[in-house]
């Protein structure tokens, strides 16, 4: 066979009867047609190579389609590789791909640059293109006809449900895509060449088979998916329904019909008898399960809330016919849901009833084609606005939305009551609403276009939009008495832009008197914002401008000013120098970068000096709460800066000393309000508002006295008064060279004007250094005590320990008095530390206490040397023995002397106990001899009872002698 073919393709002239003779006799043979593709691109290659020895032609043909060939070859072998998900992944790129490069290779090989003769012409690249289509879908069938499990079933019916979709989404836009490329290619490339192409498009037989087989079993997947989704899969067993359709597949045992299960790309076509059968046979099958589907159905339709307004009830009948579009197609689910089907058709009805109203309404509507619409008429249209179009365009596109919903309307019909009876009534209907709103709409667009066509035939000046060759780019025009600038630019075109952009989104195909004068509008439209900023910035120069700023803007804004009107009005410069739209690209735009650059530079130069200005009125306002007296560097350091903002400007813009002094006044005027403020709260709070000064209040000799000495006070005091009032005199200001000695003498008028003031400074100064001497009085009675007999004083007063004790606790009652006092004060502007004196009467009460306490240690001395010097005396008398009746009665009177003498001296030594015991508490310390004594005295009691004791003893042994 093969050799036959080769020899009948190799006749150059061979004639149609020959092909039809070879198509049949291959179909007689049997030979497959995925084979027969590939094997006639191989003799197509194998006989180009044969003649490749002759000449160039041949090998360029040969290498050609010898890549085309490989490029299928390998993405077989690659894909072929791949597992079901990876096949799904990367078949799309990789057909796309490789689509993509088929294509470049048949432009190539048709238009063989640089080859002569070409290698094929418009009836032989027909028959390749054929076969290189036939060999792509082999190529998709090849990769797609693996099969899996026991059962060889194809992977078309095992992939999960989302990936064939994908695979057959992709295998769409491929195809649709490789269709529409060849178009082009044909129809844009190819018919220009030389030897240029003049038939139809090849119809890709191949290709549009295998698009018919994949769909069918799109049909059947979406249909078997849809079956179980609205089934209860607790039920699925009792219809015969499985998760996978592979299951049913291998249960209906279609064993005769192998082809359609294990691979049904396959199939000879879709018409062909055993096709038709095992597509019946399937859904015989599921009968049974349809039956329960159409019940899922009815029952979805009886949820459906009545509180819904009609659309609502609508739109949810739509959605559940659509979810289960592949089962309503089925008759048994048809038939079952006729009334559902009847009353989405009223409703359908209804709502054609309803967009025939809104037509009828939007008829009557007035409409203009001004722009843009003001309030009321927008409101009285009641549509939503399109951007900014006129109010006839916004009701072409209303129409157009309405035929949107109509067209909707009938393709769900068509699409979803195809078998109701009433369908072609309403299909009429729809014919009819759409046909009106069509003849409605064109009207309109009709007029519209009427309208424009006479406006971009007049010129502004007579109600047109037409652009003006005789007017310069602005013109001027009186506005309430005043000159204005406005751009001859007409807004009208602008908003033409609107309206086009619309109606080309609704379909319409504009004039070209239209679309030209829109795309010169398009083409101006940045030229006319340019403009319109350059006028308005013209406009509105006296407002922009602050009135104090105007003299250092007057050059730069008349050099605008000329330069606008020399190339916009007749006079001014020439009638070449006018600028009109009609001028050349470049002349105009160079000029209207001028005007740009130029606006650009007043604009800068306005912000700047605003920006300036407003930052120089803010520190000056801020130096209204700035104390003048105490704060004097802050005034001098804001001065500066500000004179450092305006001396960048000088620098920057270069302006002249007359113009800038013209500025520098109004600014010195500002300054003059804040120093007067401030000048004259300084004159009234003077004494409170001067720089703070320190004094210590210090004592010397029992001598109050402030340091530095009240003279040094008094006159840093009336020199900083002096300097205040004359500080007006040579105050910092803005101005410079002869306007300077203006304003210093403006500054200066304020001391003559405060002049009243004055006096009442310095009678406040007075009061308040009598103030300032009155602070010393607290501080005196505490060193009203002379140090100098303080011990004698104590000495006189202190005896006894309740004395002591008194006079501690004052002195510590004191201590804490003087701890409350405060180390620092403050009157007016006067900051008087009293650590000094606070520190001197701290030392007198630690010496107030130290002269207590020595007077007490001596007291205590004093009391043991009593009962020492008695305890020594009782010691020495006691220690006699007396013999005779006269030693006797002397011993005696020694005894009475002594008793006499006991209880004095016992409360002497009470009396030092007690004040030891005080020093201890106070001091911590005890007298060293005081234990000493206490032991002495307690031997001295015994002595003076075994003194008594003997005495009796020796009165009674001479009254026995006596007796005897």
């Amino acid at each position: 066979m093969n050799v036959f073919e080769n020899i009948f393709q190799s006749l150059d002239q061979n004639s149609n009867e020959i092909k039809v003779f070879l198509n049949k006799f291959k179909s007689s043979l049997g030979v497959d047609g995925d084979n027969h593709f590939s094997v006639a691109l191989k003799n197509e290659i194998h006989r180009w190579k044969n003649k490749s020895k002759q000449n160039d032609t041949a090998i360029y043909a040969s290498d050609k389609l010898g890549e085309i060939q490989s490029k299928f070859d390998q993405f077989a072998r690659k894909e072929k590789l791949c597992d079901d998900v990876n096949l799904i992944k990367n078949f799309s790129l990789l057909f796309n791909s490789s689509l993509e490069d088929c294509l470049d290779s048949l432009d190539e090989l048709y238009r063989a640059k640089g080859i002569d003769p070409k290698p094929y012409n418009e009836e032989k690249m027909s028959n390749l293109i054929e076969n290189v289509c036939g060999l792509i879908c082999s190529t998709f069938s090849l990769v797609l006809s693996r099969s899996t499990g026991k059962n060889n079933i194809s992977i078309l019916w095992t992939l999960h449900f989302k990936s064939y979709s994908e695979l057959i989404d992709g295998m769409r836009v491929s195809f649709k895509g490789f269709k529409l490329h060849l178009k082009d290619s044909v129809e844009q490339l190819w018919a220009y060449y030389r030897n240029s192409w003049i038939g139809p498009v090849p119809p890709l037989q191949a290709m549009v088979h295998l698009e018919n087989i994949l769909e069918q079993l799109f049909e059947i997947r979406a249909y078997y998916e849809q079956l179980i989704q609205i089934i209860p899969s607790s039920d699925h067993k009792n219809y015969g329904l499985h998760d996978s359709i592979e299951l049913v597949l291998v249960s209906i045992c279609l064993n005769d019909l192998n082809f359609f299960v294990k691979d049904p790309l396959t199939c000879p076509s879709t018409e062909n008898n055993d096709w038709l059968n095992a597509i019946e046979s399937f859904y015989s099958a599921l009968n049974k399960a349809e039956k329960r589907a159409a019940m899922e159905i009815h029952m979805k339709f009886s949820k459906i809330d009545n509180q819904s307004t009609d659309n609502q009830r609508c739109a949810q009948m739509v959605k559940i016919m659509k979810d289960n579009a592949r089962l309503l197609k089925r008759p048994i689910v048809s038939n079952y849901i006729v009334a559902e089907k009847e009353a989405l058709l009223a409703s359908f009805e209804i709502n054609l009833s309803q967009y025939k109203e809104e037509l009828d309404r939007l008829k009557n509507c007035q409409y203009s084609f001004r722009h843009p619409l003001d309030p009321i008429e927008i409101a009285s249209l009641n549509l939503h606005r399109f951007g900014n179009v006129s109010s006839a365009v916004s009701l072409i596109f209303a129409a157009t939305q309405l035929q949107g919903k109509v067209e909707e309307t009938r393709a769900l019909t068509t699409q979803l009551l195809a078998d109701i009876p009433l369908l072609e009534a309403v299909s009429r209907k729809c014919t009819e609403t759409l046909q009106d709103l069509d003849s409605w709409r064109n009207k309109l667009f009709s007029s519209w276009s009427e309208h424009y066509r006479k406006l971009l035939d007049l010129n502004e000046k007579d109600g047109g939009i037409k652009l003006d060759q005789d007017l310069g780019l602005l013109v001027l025009k009186s506005v309430e008495n005043q000159l204005l600038f406005e751009v001859s630019f007409p807004d009208t075109l602008i908003f033409l832009q609107y309206d086009i952009r619309c109606l080309s989104f609704c379909g319409y195909q504009i004039s070209s008197k239209i679309e030209k004068a829109c795309k010169t509008a398009e083409e101006f439209q940045r030229y006319a914002v340019v403009l319109k900023q350059v006028a308005h910035l013209y406009n509105a120069l006296d407002t922009e401008i602050i009135e104090c700023q105007r003299p250092l803007m007057l050059q730069n804004a008349i050099a605008f000013e000329k330069m606008v009107k020399h190339h916009s009005l007749p006079g001014s410069g020439g009638e070449d120098s006018i600028i009109t739209w009609y001028s050349s690209k470049d002349k105009l735009e160079a000029y209207i970068d001028k005007l740009r650059s130029a606006a650009k530079n007043l604009i800068s130069e306005n912000r700047l000096l605003t920006k300036v200005y407003h930052k120089i009125i803010q520190d000056l306002s801020s130096l209204f709460t700035v104390n003048l007296l105490r704060e004097r560097s802050k005034w001098e350091e804001g001065i500066s800066q500000m004179r450092y903002q305006i001396s960048n400007l000088k620098a920057k813009f270069q302006y002249n000393e007359e113009n800038l002094n013209a500025w520098n006044v109004y600014l010195d005027h500002q300054l003059y309000k804040v120093l007067e403020h401030q000048y004259r709260l300084g004159l009234e709070f003077l004494n409170k508002r001067l720089p703070l000064v320190q004094l210590d209040l210090i004592t010397e000799n029992g001598n109050f006295k402030f340091k530095p000495p009240m003279e040094d006070v008094r006159s840093h005091y009336y020199a900083e008064l002096r300097r205040f009032i004359l500080l007006p005199k040579n105050f910092p200001c803005f101005t410079t060279g002869s306007s300077k000695a203006v304003t210093n003498a403006l500054f200066a008028t304020l001391i003559d004007e405060n002049s009243a003031s004055f006096r009442v400074c310095y009678r406040k100064a007075e009061i308040l250094f009598s103030q300032l001497e009155a602070l010393i009085n607290p501080w005196r009675k505490w060193f009203s005590v002379d140090m100098s007999n303080m011990t004698e004083l104590i000495k006189e007063n202190c005896v006894q320990v309740a004395d002591f004790e008194k006079n501690f606790k004052t002195l510590k009652m004191k201590g804490r008095e003087v701890e409350k006092l405060p180390i620092e004060g403050q009157l007016d502007c006067f900051v008087i530390n009293y650590y000094p004196v606070k520190r001197a009467l701290d030392s007198l009460l630690s010496h107030i206490s130290e002269a207590l306490l020595d007077t007490l240690a001596e007291s205590v001395s004093a009391d043991l040397t009593i009962v020492e010097s008695f305890i020594r005396e009782a010691t020495e008398k006691t220690s006699a023995k007396p013999q005779t009746t006269k030693e006797l009665n002397e011993a005696r009177e020694v005894e009475r002397n002594l008793l006499k003498q006991l209880q004095q001296v016992k409360n002497h030594l009470s009396m030092a106990i007690d004040k030891d015991k005080l020093s201890e508490t106070v001091s911590g310390c005890s007298h060293k001899n005081l234990k000493n004594v206490i032991n002495k005295w307690s031997k001295i009691q015994i002595i003076l009872e075994g003194f008594s004791s003997t005495l009796d003893e020796k009165r009674s042994v001479s009254f026995l002698i006596l007796f005897e």
